[in-house]
């Protein structure tokens, strides 16, 4: 069993007797510096969000990409990782879904530059005659991502 011991307090000499000495301050020069530059790196995040506020804040590579951005604003990274809710290591991280996507992309477009009025369903089906090997999710992701969905027909 721990014994708590009393916390005794320190007398402590009042400001003014000779015994004690205020504390050095530090010269205004360097203080004003100081206040100065952190009225800059406010303005300098103000500016950052003001520029980026619009943007989409949901997925974890719009807040990563808003980060980058705000860095090349001029933010430190630091800052713009909190600003934003990115952890510091995930802002040299790149998503490697983009280059693997190219390839059925690029088929998609070309089957689409024949037969505009196909869904995804059909394409799925193109595509598999052509040899790409797809998954029906993937390939609804990649549809919905690339905006490639339905072309409707106009008035007649």
């Amino acid at each position: 069993m721990t014994s708590h011991r009393r916390r005794t307090r320190v007398a402590r000499a009042p400001l003014d007797s000779p015994g004690r000495r205020p504390r050095a301050r530090p010269p205004l020069g360097t203080e004003a510096r100081s206040l100065r530059r952190s009225l800059q790196r406010a303005e300098l995040e103000v500016k950052a969000l003001s520029l980026l506020w619009h943007q989409y804040l949901v997925t974890p590579a719009s807040r990563r990409q808003l980060a980058r951005d705000a860095v090349q604003l001029g933010v430190s990274t630091r800052r713009a990782c909190a600003l934003f809710r990115v952890p510091r290591s995930m802002l040299g991280h790149s998503s490697r879904r983009m280059a693997s996507d190219n390839a059925i992309v690029a088929t998609l477009r070309e089957i689409l530059a024949r037969q505009p009025r196909i869904g995804y369903r059909y394409a799925l089906v193109l595509l598999r005659e052509r040899g790409v090997r797809v998954n029906a999710k993937r390939l609804y992701r990649i549809w919905r991502d690339y905006g490639l969905s339905r072309r409707h027909a106009g008035p007649k």
